[in-house]
């Protein structure tokens, strides 16, 4: 009975949602949603065929991944790489160019002599 009762007051206190409530808190479609609990990417139960979340960890999610993205957005800012001027020049830019930026490599032009 005791395990009930730390079950029941957790609950309480965390909002339990369904499967369609939580897609509409993350602002995704409800089947993107199962795709990421079944891969094990969000906190989630299956219980028969139905999801259900507990909206703190949904939020508690969010709040982490935004904070690694956020890490890793900066690290990359901080590598400073300009872009080179081929990728600024108006029109299509070549696609050995973005290939080699997008590897930090030089573009062909400027390995060949």
């Amino acid at each position: 009975m005791l395990g009930y009762q730390k079950i029941l007051e957790k609950t309480m206190n965390n909002e339990i949602l369904t499967a369609t409530e939580a897609a509409e808190l993350f602002k995704i479609s409800v089947a993107y949603l199962r795709i990421l609990a079944s891969n094990g990417e969000i906190p989630g139960v299956q219980i028969g065929s139905e999801w259900r979340f507990l909206k703190t960890d949904l939020i508690d999610y969010l709040r982490e991944r935004g904070k690694r993205e956020q890490a890793d957005r900066r690290f990359q800012f901080s590598q400073n790489q300009q872009v080179p001027k081929t990728l600024n020049k108006r029109g299509r830019p070549r696609k050995n160019d973005v290939i080699a930026h997008l590897h930090n490599k030089p573009p062909d032009y400027i390995n060949s002599s």
